[in-house]
């Protein structure tokens, strides 16, 4: 198997199981907070859109880093902490 083909499985792979992690975890909030659906629903659709824009950042060749400390906060907090880990990398807080 091609170097290349290998690291695009093994990072679908990692960002489904983060997706599904973090659907999990939004559910279990939502249910103890007694948040509305539609607002899960807002939330869940943030933490993808990010997770995403990370995929199409590394696919344009910006580099972001896929390991657990950036991957965390943008899967949580998403567009917010996607646009956090840009500046950071700007900066070079973050390689």
């Amino acid at each position: 198997m091609p170097a290349l083909l290998a690291f695009d499985m093994q990072f679908l792979i990692s960002t489904l199981v983060v997706i599904l992690a973090f659907v999990f975890v939004h559910v279990v909030v939502s249910k103890t907070l007694k948040i509305s659906y539609q607002t899960l629903f807002l939330m869940l659709v943030n933490s993808v859109t990010s997770i995403i824009g990370v995929m199409l950042l590394n696919a344009i060749g910006i580099g972001v880093p896929v390991t657990l400390p950036v991957m965390l906060p943008v899967a949580l907090f998403g567009i917010p902490a996607l646009c956090t880990i840009l500046i950071l990398m700007f900066f070079g807080v973050i390689s």
